[in-house]
């Protein structure tokens, strides 16, 4: 019985490690800032992108500011930018975010 009871201890232990909470890692940053970075910003309040071309915002998460392909196509406001979390590309209000 005592190698059923080590058998149970060691599937508690790994349940147990499967549970760890690592913590919120979602604004560290995984990928390097582009050669072409204009500058950081962090998203000051969440945003959900109401177009395609529109990036999600989370509160906390850097973002990595870059120049429109076509100026003229910006819009008052609005930046392009890469999210450091994930590398996805799009655009973003400019007034949810501060810069760093």
């Amino acid at each position: 019985q005592a190698a059923n009871n080590d058998e149970e201890c060691l599937d508690e232990e790994k349940a147990n490690e499967d549970a760890i909470d690592w913590g919120d890692r979602s604004h560290e940053p995984v990928i390097s800032p582009p050669p072409n970075t204009l500058y950081k910003v962090m998203a000051t309040h969440a945003y959900r992108g109401e177009d395609l071309d529109e990036l999600d915002l989370e509160a906390g998460e850097v973002i990595y500011v870059i120049p429109y392909d076509s100026p003229e196509e910006q819009d008052e406001g609005w930046q392009m930018g890469i999210k450091a979390s994930n590398g996805i590309q799009g655009v973003f209000p400019e007034n949810f975010t501060q810069k760093l």
